[in-house]
């Protein structure tokens, strides 16, 4: 049975080949969902937990608890060539709004290429191609394309990034039709568990840095701590720490220089039932609560169940319940 289900060991301890460039002030890409969102840092071979994200001032985004809709279904798929396609979506009760999306991939080995193509409801379509270690062994090249046929409106972007063992550089240039052009750069160094972020990110338009963000942290074993500063204005602490096997908990700590609202506050915690259950609940110091609940079917069938409370508005209603289904081979 536990090897059927339970999935937690992977879900917490990433993949270095899942391992990211720094993108905008989130320093990886999620690698798992406490209701708080453990992310990797970008270091090839050396993939860390780095940055517990909590998304309370964005609605609950993680769909462990709530994501982009109360209601939501996701499918994954391969092909016997190969094809990878992801389709999902969502259905928001209060305004109505359904929204979907048809992702494909498509991976040519022999030349280090993939191709990616993407649609949405909202009739966006975007193409990437990406060359990786052919180049330069750790090196990725990128070039992702979009076009809405409704409007006319196209963007494109260059990106590039560069991984040795404890070290990775990441650099990007967009722009569109009614966009600036933007220059984006990001460094992340570790050391014997330290890590040591930087991103910039400058409008060629305004001719200015509109980005600039620092970030250190320290991982060992079950514990990751993290501290940020974004702009000079945002200060941030996280401290994320895996008690047991079965029980996972982080903290969040951020400070907002100049604001009415300044100090935000959340804590998390996700507990293992059995290899294919478990529950999560978060809190925050706006008295907003969260809670999961997630049975794995069978394998490639997982079902989501949860509901966000407004404690201080507790009477006046707005709270809310979700559904997500995730179908994968």
């Amino acid at each position: 049975m536990a090897s059927e289900c339970d999935n937690s060991d992977r879900a917490m301890q990433p993949d270095a080949r899942d391992a990211q460039p720094l993108k905008a002030s989130r320093f990886g890409t999620a690698a798992a969902e406490l209701g708080i969102a453990v992310v990797s840092t970008a270091l090839a071979r050396t993939s860390l937990l780095f940055l517990i994200d909590f998304r309370f001032s964005t609605g609950l985004k993680s769909k462990r608890f709530l994501s982009d809709g109360p209601t939501n279904i996701d499918c994954k798929s391969t092909t016997s060539n190969g094809l990878e396609i992801n389709a999902g979506g969502n259905h928001k009760f209060d305004d109505g709004k359904v929204f979907a999306g048809l992702d494909t991939k498509y991976k040519v080995s022999d030349y280090g290429l993939t191709f990616t193509e993407k649609w949405t409801t909202d009739n966006i379509l975007t193409t990437e191609v990406a060359c990786l270690d052919k180049i330069s062994p750790g090196l990725k090249l990128a070039l992702e394309t979009s076009f809405a046929p409704d409007s006319g409106r196209k963007t494109g972007k260059l990106k590039g990034t560069y991984k040795i063992t404890n070290a990775t550089v990441d650099a990007a240039v967009d722009g569109g039709d009614d966009s600036p052009v933007n220059v984006n750069g990001s460094l992340v160094l570790g050391y014997q568990g330290w890590l040591g972020g930087y991103q910039i990110a400058y409008d060629t338009n305004e001719g200015k840095v509109n980005k600039n963000n620092f970030a250190v942290g320290y991982c060992s074993g079950d514990f990751q701590l993290h501290t940020s500063i974004e702009n000079g204005e945002v200060f941030s602490a996280s401290l994320y720490q895996r008690v047991s096997n079965r029980l996972e908990s982080g903290v969040q700590l951020a400070w907002t220089s100049g604001a009415e609202d300044s100090t935000k506050f959340g804590i998390g915690a996700r507990y293992l039932l059995d290899p294919c259950t478990s529950i999560r609940a978060k809190v925050n110091n706006q008295s907003q609560l969260g809670f999961g609940f997630e049975q794995k079917i069978r394998d490639g069938i997982t079902l989501t169940l949860s509901t966000f409370i407004d404690g201080k508005n507790f009477k006046a209603g707005g709270h809310q319940v979700g559904l997500a289904l995730e179908l994968e081979p």
